[in-house]
């Protein structure tokens, strides 16, 4: 049995369960504190629940190019718009979050700054 829904990455893993054009769905597994590489997508708005851990959900309004920063924790929302940058960041010990987007689009990711130096800076 092939394991193609699960997508390493150095602070843990993605599982991907749903996988369609209207529709997508995955669990985000930080194994440490990390960063995800600060993104953007032109047709794709994703919202995610934080399961468990402590986040800072990093974002710029496509509208002004204001830089925004939210902690987050266990039981709170937040939502991506179409357009606008996001990173999240893992700062507990471990973390996970349920993510639904609409719909999965290919080459829509379009990466603004890699987390490994987004490790290396402070926003």
């Amino acid at each position: 049995m092939e394991n193609n829904n699960i997508i390493k990455h150095n602070w843990g893993y993605e599982i991907i369960w749903a996988k369609e054009n209207n529709y997508g769905a995955k669990i985000i597994v930080f194994e440490r504190p990390g960063k995800t590489d600060f993104i953007m997508h032109s047709k794709t708005q994703k919202s995610w629940f934080i399961n468990n851990g402590t986040f800072i959900f990093n974002w710029i309004d496509p509208n002004n190019g204001d830089f925004h920063k939210k902690e987050l924790g266990e039981g709170n929302v937040i939502t991506a718009s179409i357009m606008a940058p996001y990173s999240l960041e893992c700062t507990s010990k471990y973390g996970s979050l349920a993510e639904v987007n609409n719909g999965y689009t290919e080459n829509d990711d379009y990466i603004i700054l890699k987390g490994e130096i987004l490790n290396e800076i402070s926003l």
